[in-house]
This record gives C-alpha cells, structure tokens and sequence, in this order.
C-alpha cells in the first residue's frame, strides 16, 4: 500500500508501509504487539522522508553522539520512548503524533490527510463521519 504524505513544504512523498523485514501490501493492520507499533510506524516514516536515523534523532534534539542509536533502539523496539520523547521525534520530522501509535493503516492514512487539513475541512469530515454514527445509534436503540 501507498500512502501520500504531504511536508511542510508541501512537498508529496510515497509512503509505502515499511514493516519490520517485510513490506505491508494487503494488510489492513499491523499484526504486531501494542509495544511494537510505534517501532514499525518510526521506521516507516523515516524511510518514506528519506531521513537517516541520524537526522531523525538530530530533529528530535537528542545529542549528536547518540541520535542514531537512540533511534535504532526505538525501531528494533529495544527501548520504548517516553510520550515526551515520542512527541518530539513526531514534532521533529513533521508526522502526527496519533500516527505512530495505530495500529490500523486505514486510520494511520486518516490521520496523516487530517493533520495537512485546514481546520474548515477537518470540521466537515468530523461532522460527515458522526452523522452516520448517530445515525446507527438511534437504529440500535429502537
């Protein structure tokens, strides 16, 4: 599967789902531990940008003499970072936080397109996706 992700600079750049040793293609959901996903998603959107673990670690604001391994750590799913540090790894290479911690492509693509929304867009899906939720609600309570 592809994915379009759209940089600061309004730049696209495919997305293709990098998975652990092997490439996601027909899965709709990571088949992985809870711990696992943020370690697929970092990879995954590191390769996409093209970005070093080095860079990823630099933007981060960790210190030059650890960046790359701290980041590989994070992506063998060695260690697990902070909410804190995973924020900043998020902040520091332009994806959405959400992003890293779902375990569904589907949703994980939702995400990405919303964060690059304006904020009008962003209310007219929220609002189109209730609807038919508050919908099914009424039918089940009946």
């Amino acid at each position: 599967m592809k994915y379009i992700i759209r940089q600061k600079k309004y730049q696209y750049l495919n997305f293709e789902c990098i998975m652990s040793q092997h490439t996601e293609t027909h899965m709709m959901t990571i088949d992985a531990r809870s711990d696992q996903i943020f370690s697929i998603r970092l990879r995954q959107a590191r390769l996409a940008l093209g970005l070093s673990q080095r860079q990823v670690g630099l933007n981060a604001g960790l210190d030059e003499s650890v960046a790359s391994i701290r980041i590989t750590r994070y992506e063998r799913g060695i260690h697990s970072p902070n909410t804190g540090m995973a924020a900043r790894i998020a902040a520091g290479i332009g994806i959405p936080l959400p992003f890293f911690f779902t375990a569904d492509t589907e949703l994980a693509e939702l995400i990405l397109n919303a964060s690059e929304m304006d904020e009008l867009n962003r209310l007219l899906i929220l609002r189109a996706i209730k609807q038919p939720a508050t919908s099914q609600k009424r039918a089940i309570k009946k």
